[in-house]
């Protein structure tokens, strides 16, 4: 007699990511994009899946391809462009943060755009390439600083140092100019200073392409989008609003989710987790769910944030714990709580959402950080995704 298959055990805690969700904010950002261009040439697309997609895991990338066949994909390093080209991905490559001299050699050989500020930069990325081939052409992305403050240098001093990188290298060709706006989420101003820096800049450079257009300038700002020949959404391809007013546009395509493990009837006076930090001031329903910050479920959302169990929001009640928390239950059905049961941390459930944002701001921090922060140990299940 043969034994029966073992049944895999249910998920503790992991990812769902939506590829329908996704596919609608594709649409939405092309369609926005050819808007902006204003009938001239449509920029392409510099897909942002750096950090691992923004924490939604690199599997997204064939949905990416299939909807934008003519994408190009924007890396932050070279160990993210060896993990891209090992699974196979053959298009082109942007890395948006430099590339250490000794690591130039690889990110040509492995056909990646490196950014440049200085000649200095662009000397060492010619002699590499020298190394790969005597007519090997190195291309490379050059960046102002228009008010980032992060990388590149102010427009004068990089455009003395731009003519010096065209006029003494010839085996480094610049393929784009680019900058990165500090507040284009919120300060149209700053934003609309940047552009004028930048396009007073790229005057001086005729012929060269050109990219300024984060998630929010493509939105925002469509004098970033017209005449570019690409743009560089990140955010919004996850579905999370730049500005708040975007919600209503895209579609977060992340949920998190875990499961009850416990469920009690707790007396008023009961105290709660580590430190005793809360106290029940009347009878509750505690359950206990299995994440914590050992899954990088925040700690500083002790006490702060809520879950859905039933469609019923569910405050967490004391310290987020390494992988469980508490929340009162007390609203929820009798018939939807039990040991089992999913409860979402960030998503939607029945008529109720916990946003990226709503976390955010209970955390001190930014969307970005909510989701890029989720924990690679997590499992990802991916939803309406095409096999």
């Amino acid at each position: 007699m043969s034994a029966s298959p073992r049944t895999a055990p249910p998920l503790r805690t992991w990812l769902e990511i939506d590829g329908a969700a996704l596919r609608k904010n594709v649409a939405f950002l092309r369609a926005t994009v050819k808007r902006h261009a204003r009938g001239g040439a449509v920029p392409q697309i510099i897909a942002m899946v750096k950090s691992n997609a923004y924490g939604h895991g690199n599997a997204i990338v064939p949905e990416l391809l299939r909807r934008i066949p003519d994408a190009v994909f924007g890396l932050a390093d070279l160990d993210e462009l060896r993990a891209f080209r090992a699974a196979g991905w053959t298009a082109p490559v942007f890395l948006s943060s430099p590339v250490l001299p000794e690591e130039l050699e690889e990110a040509l050989t492995l056909r990646g755009w490196p950014v440049l500020s200085t000649r200095a930069e662009a000397a060492i990325l010619a002699k590499a390439a020298r190394k790969l081939g005597e007519n090997v052409i190195a291309e490379a992305h050059f960046k102002v600083d228009t008010g980032m403050g992060r990388l590149g240098l102010p427009p004068a001093e990089a455009a003395r140092e731009l003519d010096a990188i065209l006029k003494k290298h010839p085996n480094v060709r610049i393929v784009g100019l680019l900058t990165h706006f500090a507040r284009s989420d919120d300060d149209d101003g700053l934003t609309r200073r940047q552009l004028a820096l930048f396009t007073a800049f790229r005057k001086q450079f005729p012929g060269i392409p050109w990219h300024a257009a984060n998630s929010a300038a493509l939105l925002h700002h469509p004098r970033a989008v017209a005449g570019a020949a690409w743009v560089r959404p990140g955010l919004a391809l996850y579905g999370l609003p730049p500005r708040p007013g975007d919600a209503r546009h895209l579609h977060p395509i992340l949920t998190w989710k875990a499961r009850v493990t416990f469920v009690r009837k707790a007396a008023a006076g009961t105290t709660v987790s580590y430190g005793a930090t809360y106290r029940l001031s009347r009878p509750q329903t505690l359950a206990t769910v299995s994440v914590g910050y050992g899954d990088t479920y925040p700690r500083i959302l002790s006490n702060r944030a809520s879950v859905l169990i039933g469609g019923v929001r569910c405050p967490i009640r004391g310290r987020v714990t390494m992988d469980q928390i508490v929340v009162d239950a007390s609203r929820v059905p009798a018939g939807k709580l039990r040991a089992g049961a999913e409860a979402v941390l960030l998503g939607k459930q029945g008529k109720e959402e916990i946003t990226a944002d709503e976390l955010a701001k209970l955390a001190g921090t930014i969307s970005y950080e909510i989701v890029t922060g989720t924990s690679l140990k997590l499992p990802r299940v991916y939803r309406n995704f095409p096999s």
